[in-house]
């Protein structure tokens, strides 16, 4: 397999935190991952094992003491830290417990954000990307709604939205269901689902609650800062779900991700967006 089909490879990776000169805490110990496009890899350990530590350094939020870490076949060990936002903006989507939405702005407001922060987008192909997504998460009433007039299943909703608003190469999600209801837990693990089986949507999810396993392709054990492969499991089903519709209003998204790469002479992204997009069409021509 080429590197090309790793959207994340970490090399003999180890993470030590120095509480004082003599005394540390190895978070991290020689940690060797691969991360395929279009998994959805499951973490799982107790807290204290190492998981943040592993998101952390996998988003580019932390650096390792040791090892390597390429991201998307890019080795950004050593970036500065100007470079790792702007890889980060670009390639990253991160879906918080605590949503992390900003409170004065909308539903579709917050969903703007990085589009506006990456200088690609104007503002009404923007919001016109960002209503596509509301679309896509079932929350288009809800456009206009403020952080504190939603609920819980609604604010996470709304942040996995924020989280696809770049089109990221994957999104990392840390006990996404950990603030949910069991209602609002079930329709956004289905929407995880329909996300990765019918779209391609390569994920990394970090979690205690064995149900989210049930959306992923590989589960991973961390114990004392080593990861032990517990290999595949058996999904849940995407049926009842209208997988057209929600497929539509990702490639209406995608369609906009093209006019901005365009305009910015973006041309490898051009070159991946418009296979995306065909990608798509024919599951919604079938």
């Amino acid at each position: 397999m080429s590197n090309d089909d790793f959207v994340v490879r970490l090399v003999n990776v180890s993470k030590r935190y120095y509480i004082s000169e003599s005394v540390y805490v190895d978070a991290l110990i020689n940690v060797n991952l691969s991360i395929h496009r279009g998994e959805v890899v499951i973490i799982m350990g107790p807290s204290g094992s190492g998981k943040s530590t592993l998101l952390n350094i996998i988003g580019m939020l932390d650096r390792p003491t040791n090892g390597r870490v390429y991201l998307d076949g890019v080795d950004v060990t050593d970036m500065s830290e100007g470079e790792l936002a702007k890889f980060r903006l670009f390639k990253v989507g991160f879906l918080f417990q605590q949503y992390n939405l900003i409170q004065n702005l909308t539903a579709l407001e917050n969903v703007m954000m990085p589009m506006i922060m990456s200088g690609l987008y104007d503002r009404s192909m923007a919001e016109a990307k960002a209503r596509y997504l509301l679309e896509l998460v079932r929350l288009t009433p809800y456009a206009t709604y403020f952080p504190n007039q939603l609920s819980g299943g609604q604010q996470q909703m709304v942040a996995l939205a924020r989280a696809l608003a770049l089109n990221p190469s994957f999104i990392i999600m840390d006990e996404p269901t950990g603030a949910l209801d069991p209602v609002s837990a079930s329709r956004l693990l289905a929407l995880i689902n329909v996300l990765n089986r019918a779209i391609g949507v390569t994920m990394i999810i970090a979690t205690h609650n064995p149900d989210v396993a049930q959306v992923g392709s590989r589960v991973l054990n961390i114990r004392g800062g080593r990861i032990y492969e517990s290999g595949v499991v058996e999904r849940i089903n995407i049926g009842g779900v209208n997988v057209k519709d929600m497929v539509k209003a990702y490639v209406e998204g995608l369609k906009i991700d093209l006019l901005a790469r365009k305009s910015s002479r973006l041309a490898d992204d051009v070159h991946r967006i418009e296979q995306e997009i065909s990608r798509l069409e024919e599951i919604t021509n079938d």
